[in-house]
């Protein structure tokens, strides 16, 4: 039971606000908050505006009189580079959009693991031993222990 008590006490050490681990889920918080201020999905959506734009005034010009072949042809070419650029445009969107919504995914985990690791240390009191073990079993990669000191390899460190 010492060698538990150790352990749930380094443990708790990563539930305390100035842990590593705390300052780092903060840090990451706020650089996905910083990256979703920054919208490029605004800048796609204007250059879009401006290809449909380009298109309909080129679409327009078609409707004069007494157009020469090689004007339509060129208006023809044209719209079809417009065309082409649009859809990469809509791509680009699609992909950003699909970004934007994995960084505000990322963010919801980060607040839940720190949610979590508040209330870990709230509840911890009230596991049974075999909650702990189990626990300790999730979080501990391995231990060494050399005959005075309890070393502790925790995953991810």
């Amino acid at each position: 039971l010492q060698t538990d008590d150790m352990v749930c006490d380094y443990l708790m050490q990563y539930t305390e606000p100035s842990s590593n681990i705390c300052r780092l889920l903060e840090k990451l918080k706020a650089n996905l908050q910083k990256e979703g201020d920054i919208n490029p999905i605004t800048d796609i959506n204007i250059r879009i505006d401006k290809c449909n734009e380009e298109i309909d005034n080129l679409v327009n010009s078609l409707a004069q009189p007494n157009l020469g072949q090689a004007l339509i042809e060129r208006v023809n070419v044209k719209v079809s580079e417009l065309s082409e650029e649009l859809e990469r445009l809509k791509s680009e969107k699609t992909r950003l959009q699909d970004n934007l919504n994995t960084a505000n995914d990322r963010e919801i985990q980060i607040d839940m693991i720190s949610t979590a690791l508040s209330s870990l240390k709230t509840y911890f009191k009230e596991m049974t031993i075999q909650e702990k073990r189990t626990l300790i079993k999730l979080l501990v990669q391995k231990m060494e222990w050399d005959g005075a000191d309890l070393n502790i390899f925790v995953y991810g460190e």
